[in-house]
């Protein structure tokens, strides 16, 4: 459950590569641009609605002594009724309102791609995940990451998010 509050999750790389050169010929590629990549773009187009988490073996995330596989319908509503969306300036938030039981409310954490842009690298209050990335389109994020659940079993979740309506 200890990294279950942040389920994003999906991230450590490189966004933006400058050249503070000016060079005469002409680029083969944007690789010395500010444009950013296909996969952050993909990522921060839109924000990301959490929809499923699955564990890799029965696990117990609540502590209510039952073990199930199917992570998400073992949390609560303030758990699993979160967006989170991914900003350029390496900062995202997380923001849901428990299914309306509550007035809005969120946190921040940091984020960033690993060179390979295949794993997301997160923050949130100085816990580091590593989330390597299974999908990514244009209306699914899935990721897959080391986790542990209430008694200290460690499991691999696999978390969905689908692109916020």
């Amino acid at each position: 459950m200890k990294k279950i509050i942040f389920p994003i999750v999906f991230l450590s790389g490189v966004l933006f590569i400058t050249s503070c050169k000016k060079d005469d010929a002409p680029a083969a590629s944007n690789s010395n641009s500010n444009t950013p990549s296909a996969k952050t773009t993909l990522l921060m187009a839109n924000s990301w609605t959490y929809t499923a988490s699955t564990a890799d073996k029965s696990v117990d995330v609540d502590g209510d002594g039952t073990s199930s596989t199917n992570v998400y319908a073992q949390e609560s509503i303030c758990q699993t009724d979160v967006d989170y969306t991914f900003k350029a300036n390496k900062v995202g938030t997380v923001s849901g309102d428990c299914g309306g039981t509550v007035a809005p409310g969120g946190w921040n954490f940091s984020w960033v791609f690993d060179a390979s842009e295949s794993t997301i690298i997160t923050t949130v209050a100085g816990q580091v995940t590593n989330m390597t990335i299974l999908q990514l389109d244009a209306t699914t994020l899935k990721v897959s990451y080391p986790d542990t659940d209430d008694n200290n079993l460690a499991f691999t979740n696999t978390t969905t998010f689908t692109k916020k309506p």
